[in-house]
């Protein structure tokens, strides 16, 4: 981990160079105010955060006390108190949309106690008059009552709560075999907003922050595609779509990761490279496995039942078709503008793909299912290899040791998965161990004769 160097030591050296005359002024008045500019941004976002957080604590404070003694209140009075917390949060967010609206902490802070009192409004009134209806609807009707406030107070943290909700509400859905459909129109409702955010602060920690919560809502809820579609159809196994669906999803990701956008900023705002780099090795090595492959087989026999006019089914191969046609533009993008070759990461759904057309072709599914958990071990090995070659290629330790653990652990799972002595799995492992560190060491020794 780089060590980081204090500001004034770095402010006393760019001085001591400007009065020898290896630095203009003007250059060192340039650094001087970014560091400043920087400095102020960091003390801005802890006051927004404390700003949020005491939001949170009086929206939760004042529902606390309202509920207390509750049912010994009268009607008028708690229609009064029901009410109260959204006018007086409306209130407040006037008067920061009308004076305080250059203000971040001030929108951000007025805007979570709005989305808070929109929801202790509603509850409290349904309890008050005995307005019937389920836990979806109260938490859909949240949502779409506070998607106003994200756009009207240009606020990211009712954005945050809005697509957390929205999965809560998916997640609902499913649970209650209903049809989570509406969460796309709803899920794109809010995109708008997160673009906005890019054009004007691209490099904002506010963006980084709300990409996070929308590739995590997208990489969690894309199984409810194939599991809502079911529900219509329960005689169809449409979940013999996801794992390949999974395999696109992450292949398209890693390769949006390696766009201009991403190439200097740290790995910590770059949500889509951290999910893909989880994401494809646990898939790859889930279907070395022998169970995934039986499922699939099993499931691929109610295949023949479905109807490819039926509505579900065209929306599946649409989203298939959109992710394939991405997929190839990514790469043809990366080859034409950094001229390179694409990387086994890359093209990690190909082996879903070879072993979906193995099944389909194979009267015998065991054959299949053998060839298949053979292909899936040796593609983990080349995308191993090549990490670890591309790695030691640029002197990355973090790569190397990348590539080296997804190695390591395919020799675990099978290692485990045999009836090998443990005698020798503990002589590979100890093997294993030494490799690490004579890779660090050569790296580091490499490094170090650079410098």
């Amino acid at each position: 981990m780089a060590t980081m160097i204090p500001k004034k030591l770095i402010i006393n050296e760019l001085l001591k160079l400007q009065s020898k005359g290896v630095i203009q002024p003007q250059v060192v008045a340039q650094i001087k105010d970014y560091y400043d500019i920087s400095s102020k941004q960091d003390k801005n976002l802890a006051i927004i955060a404390f700003g949020i957080l005491g939001s949170i604590l009086i929206g939760s404070g004042t529902i606390l006390l309202i509920a207390h003694n509750w049912d010994d209140l009268p009607r008028w009075i708690r229609t009064i108190l029901s009410l109260a917390p959204l006018l007086a949060s409306q209130i407040l967010g006037a008067f920061v949309i009308l004076k305080k609206y250059t203000s971040l902490t001030w929108r951000e802070t007025s805007a979570t106690l709005c989305f808070f009192a929109i929801g202790s409004s509603i509850a409290l009134i349904s309890q008050t008059y005995n307005i019937h209806g389920d836990f979806g609807q109260f938490i859909l009707t949240w949502s779409l009552l506070s998607l106003p406030l994200i756009y009207l107070f240009d606020a990211i943290t009712p954005a945050l709560f809005y697509i957390v909700w929205l999965k809560i509400w998916t997640n609902h859905q499913l649970s209650n075999f209903n049809l989570p459909w509406l969460f796309w129109p709803l899920l794109i409702a809010i995109v708008p907003y997160g673009y906005s955010i890019y054009k004007r602060f691209p490099k904002s920690t506010r963006f980084a922050i709300f990409s996070w919560f929308m590739v995590l809502f997208v990489t969690f809820t894309m199984p409810s595609v194939y599991a809502a579609s079911g529900f219509e159809y329960q005689q169809y196994n449409f979940s013999f779509f996801i794992p390949s669906g999974y395999a696109l999803l992450f292949s398209l990701i890693y390769l949006l990761s390696r766009i201009p956008y991403y190439e200097y900023k740290k790995v910590i705002s770059n949500p889509l490279m951290i999910i893909s780099l989880i994401g494809i090795p646990v898939m790859l090595l889930l279907y070395t496995f022998n169970d995934p492959w039986e499922s699939l087989s099993e499931s691929l026999q109610l295949l023949s039942l479905i109807k490819f006019s039926n509505p579900y089914t065209l929306l599946i191969l649409s989203i298939f078709a959109i992710k394939l046609i991405a997929i190839v533009y990514c790469i043809v993008f990366i080859i034409k503008l950094k001229k390179e070759i694409i990387d086994f990461f890359s093209l990690s759904f190909i082996p879903f793909i070879i072993g979906y057309a193995l099944l389909l072709l194979f009267d015998e599914k065991q054959h299949a299912i053998v060839i298949n958990k053979i292909l899936f071990n040796a593609f983990i090995v080349l995308v191993s290899i090549s990490v670890i070659v591309k790695g030691s290629k640029i002197n990355s330790i973090s790569l190397t040791n990348y590539g080296m653990a997804i190695l390591s652990i395919l020799i675990l799972i099978r290692f485990l998965d045999s009836d090998i002595s443990y005698i020798i799995r503990g002589t590979v492992f100890i093997l294993i161990g030494i490799i690490f560190f004579i890779v660090n060491y050569l790296i580091l020794r490499t490094r170090k004769n650079q410098i």
